[in-house]
């Protein structure tokens, strides 16, 4: 095996080499780049450059179960709160109580504005009061004459 490699680097050319080195480098740098290469690295200890591909094969079957397994527990999870029926017909207290105190807190009335002031003006007003001429007595206006 080690003879075979020696003769196939002596046989290659030193063009060929180069562009090997060069593309080996920009895989590495492409590599580094990814998230999921950098989590590859992480998992198994190692540099971005020495990750192989079986382990990043492995790594990214183990994301993507766990995403697909996530996905579908969440999915499952939704259904079951959408098509649950609720527990009554009718509204319960709370509901009453937020419900009453949302619609006192629309109500201008019950609203205190500091801009609003009330005046209070003093007038005469005056109203015709029935009399007798000769002795100043008020007469009664309910009272048949």
């Amino acid at each position: 095996m080690d003879a075979a490699r020696g003769k196939q680097a002596s046989a290659a050319s030193p063009e060929a080499s180069d562009a090997l080195l060069e593309a080996k480098q920009a895989l590495e740098e492409k590599a580094g780049q990814s998230p999921v290469w950098r989590l590859t690295a992480a998992v198994f200890g190692e540099a971005v450059s020495e990750v192989t591909p079986a382990q990043f094969s492995r790594v990214k079957a183990f994301v993507t179960a766990t995403l697909a397994i996530g996905f579908a527990t969440l999915s499952m999870a939704v259904s079951v709160v959408v098509h649950a029926k609720l527990r009554s017909e009718g509204d319960g207290k709370l509901a009453r109580a937020i419900r009453a105190m949302v619609a006192a807190r629309r109500k201008t009335l019950r609203r205190i504005r500091e801009t609003v002031r009330v005046e209070t003006r003093d007038r005469t007003i005056f109203r015709y009061v029935p009399t007798d001429p000769v002795s100043g007595r008020v007469l009664d206006p309910d009272r048949p004459t």
